[in-house]
């Protein structure tokens, strides 16, 4: 790591003749010694050994790394999608919201209609045996004024028989619908 830090300063920053000499030189020491580590530890069978199984560690890290990586990815994607579902599902129930107010309004219109309806029935009713009575009176003022007219006309016939008068078929059916007869 020290080396390609020291790299990344050579190759970015700029540096004087003598500093990036130092550098380089101390660049080129650390590999020397890295060189010759590496190679102490590889004749070492047990610093190989356990060296290839901290590899081999490494390699099964990265295997987990990855896939904790990916289920991160995975979790973050329905994470989305649940936020996206419940924002929608807000949408949905503010219109229901709306609706059910409309709807709330339509009824209670409705309702008043009903009991307009329900009141201009009753009144019709009301009319209707108001109208119905006043016929009955009309009816009954007429057939009595008809009933007085037969009467009052029967009695003249009955006054002009007394008075010896003959009387014709036709007076008598006129009697005997009078009543007087």
């Amino acid at each position: 790591r020290e080396i390609d830090h020291m790299e990344f300063k050579q190759q970015t920053e700029v540096l004087g003749p003598d500093k990036e000499k130092q550098l380089v030189e101390r660049i080129s020491a650390l590999r020397a010694e890295f060189k010759t580590r590496k190679e102490q530890m590889e004749k070492n069978e047990v610093l190989r050994d356990l060296l290839d199984e901290a590899q081999a560690l490494r390699d099964k890290a990265s295997e987990y790394h990855d896939l904790v990586t990916k289920s991160a990815e995975l979790a973050q994607e329905y994470h989305d999608k649940m936020i996206a579902t419940f924002k929608e599902a807000d949408q949905v129930r503010a219109q229901a919201d709306a609706s059910h107010r409309e709807f709330v309004k339509a009824q209670e219109a409705a309702d008043k209609q009903h009991r307009e309806f329900i009141r201009t029935q009753r009144e019709i009713r009301d009319f209707d045996k108001i109208i119905t009575g006043l016929r009955r009176k009309n009816r009954e003022k007429r057939e009595d004024k008809v009933k007085a007219e037969v009467r009052k006309e029967a009695e003249e016939i009955l006054t002009q028989f007394r008075q010896g008068e003959k009387l014709d078929t036709s007076d008598l059916l006129r009697l005997q619908r009078s009543g007087l007869v």
